[in-house]
């Protein structure tokens, strides 16, 4: 493997966690958002990723962004508009553990591929001292 595939993988790699990041973002903004402007609560968003082929190597990119098929949690305010007969409002499929923990996994990937990036430029420069 060269060092530029190496390069483009651990490129690739930053890339998509911080897209992932970004969705972790918009996921937590509207953890509260019980209306989205079209009667539903907002919708969590997922990254979907998929593999790209570099010859014998494999890097990620995110393939889309899709909603989640998660339900939606009901809470109790018979005082909101947007409340049912019942009295429970809808609100986002959003759980804040979940989101912090992807946050971190998120996190741990990008310092891994950066960590990549470094060492391959570390080698290149070693190399030309050869």
């Amino acid at each position: 493997m060269s060092f530029n595939v190496s390069l483009q993988i651990a490129a690739e790699g930053l890339n998509a966690e911080r897209i992932r990041m970004n969705v972790i973002s918009s996921n937590l903004a509207n953890i509260n958002t019980d209306n989205a402007g079209n009667g539903l609560p907002y919708v969590k968003k997922e990254p979907v990723f998929k593999t790209t082929d570099f010859g014998n190597y494999f890097g990620v990119e995110v393939n889309k962004i899709e909603n989640s098929s998660d339900p939606f949690s009901l809470k109790y305010d018979p005082s909101n508009p947007l409340a049912n007969k019942a009295g429970y409002v809808k609100t986002p499929n959003i759980s804040s553990i979940s989101e912090l923990v992807d946050m971190i996994s998120a996190t741990r990937a990008y310092q891994a591929d950066s960590q990549v990036i470094a060492e391959s430029k570390a080698m290149s420069q070693a190399s030309l001292k050869i």
